[in-house]
């Protein structure tokens, strides 16, 4: 029982002695709020980094590290940066998470042009480290083309919807034949109701002689009594064909389409 009591209070010891040094660890090093952000897709970029070790010096448990991103490899200006204080083993190696300082992470806007970014690591006390070009995964490589439709940019498409429309003969690929021909412009009169439109000059749209209502259709005439009413003149130039009511056999026959000739005379 005494072995028992004696290890029980060297564990709560220990116990003590570990949350001690978290509880210290994390007034140090407040927790990245973006790491625990309620996002499906965080925006962060894992980094693993080594601090200069002089030989024979204590190194603390934790460092102060910047990092900033740029354009060039060489000069500029940065283009976003931030400061993490992080754990550091003996050896001087540590682990970051880009982006971790804040609750948004890295901004999308410094990879929305998809040119190269450059990531220069400043350990506090020591001199900048040299640029490294962040590389991409090679599936994620596919997030190119995420934001295109067949390779065209959301420019080359029409909202569903809008009023207006501008059509540039450059913006379309030649031979997909879209868009109206740029050296013509088609107007219009205004229609009337009902009427089947027509080209009335080579670019003016106008009404036809053909009236559609209710399902039948008129030549000349508003009022069609029939699925086709032609007021005037019809010109045959070739053969008249009546289908079939039905197909004659060898004991019985079919009459065929029956044809009305009404006239009114004294």
């Amino acid at each position: 029982m005494i072995r028992r009591a004696v290890l029980a209070v060297i564990v709560i010891l220990a116990a003590g002695a570990s949350y001690g040094q978290v509880a210290a660890l994390s007034q140090s090093s407040p927790a990245p709020l973006a790491a625990t952000a309620p996002t499906s897709v965080p925006a962060l970029i894992p980094y693993s980094g080594v601090a200069e070790v002089v030989p024979g010096e204590r190194i603390d448990n934790v460092v102060s590290v910047t990092f900033l991103l740029f354009k060039e490899e060489h000069g500029g200006e940065p283009l976003w940066s931030e400061s993490q204080v992080l754990p550091i083993k003996a050896d001087g190696r540590f682990t970051a998470q880009l982006g971790a300082s804040t609750a948004s992470g890295l901004p999308p806007s410094a990879f929305a042009s998809g040119e190269a970014r450059w990531l220069e690591v400043q350990v506090a006390g020591q001199k900048p480290q040299p640029r490294v070009l962040l590389m991409s995964v090679p599936y994620s490589m596919k997030a190119a083309d995420a934001a295109t439709l067949g390779g065209l940019p959301a420019s080359a498409f029409a909202l569903a919807g809008s009023t207006s429309h501008s059509y540039t003969p450059s913006s379309t690929p030649s031979g997909t034949g879209l868009g109206p021909d740029a050296s013509s412009t088609v107007t219009t009169t205004g229609g009337t109701s009902g009427y089947l439109p027509a080209f009335t000059a080579s670019s003016i749209i106008g009404n036809s002689t053909v009236y559609e209502s209710g399902g039948k259709v008129g030549i000349g005439t508003t009022s069609p009594a029939g699925n086709l009413d032609v007021n005037g003149s019809i010109v045959g130039r070739g053969a008249l064909a009546l289908v079939d009511a039905a197909t004659a056999t060898s004991s019985k026959g079919s009459n065929s389409q029956p044809i009305d000739l009404v006239t009114s005379v004294w």
